[in-house]
């Protein structure tokens, strides 16, 4: 089966910023834990023009990270779709604090998400899934980090 690569591109774009666009929500609603939640937000932001400056350089010469080509586009779009869903449920209601972070695990916990983590993480042998480690900065772990943060600030984990 032949991978439409700039599909599945602008559907891992089109995750990351949404996924951005959560944790900014979050980061205008709750004051005192703005400094994270503005940081998740940059990092996704972050992947995501990393994920659309790499498919501008290397769609073209058929090339592309193994964390893209290992992942389907119907996990991608169903990721899209729950944080669409989301997004639109707690712009119109009422959001706890904890619920937040709770959201926010979930978010990192998605197919797509949990992927790209794998990724990140995994030692290579290819140099370009090393360049694009690299060009990632250590911009990972964000479940970790949300549950460290949530014990150092005594927001209930369960």
């Amino acid at each position: 089966m032949k991978v439409d690569l700039p599909l599945i591109l602008d559907e891992f774009i089109c995750l990351e910023l949404k996924v951005a666009e959560i944790y900014n929500f979050f980061h205008e609603t709750f004051s005192e834990d703005k400094n994270i939640w503005w940081g998740l937000c940059q990092e996704e932001r972050n992947h995501a023009a990393l994920i659309k400056s790499t498919k501008d350089v290397f769609v073209p010469l058929g090339k592309y990270p193994s964390v893209v080509l290992s992942i389907s586009l119907n996990d991608l779009r169903e990721s899209n779709k729950e944080l669409y869903n989301i997004l639109n449920k707690y712009k119109k209601a009422h959001i706890l604090r904890e619920d937040a972070f709770k959201i926010a695990l979930q978010l990192e916990n998605l197919k797509a998400e949990k992927h790209y983590q794998r990724f990140m993480e995994k030692k290579t042998s290819s140099k370009l899934d090393e360049l694009f480690q690299t060009l990632n900065n250590g911009e990972k772990d964000h479940a970790k980090r949300l549950t460290n943060y949530m014990k150092q600030h005594g927001i209930d984990i369960a």
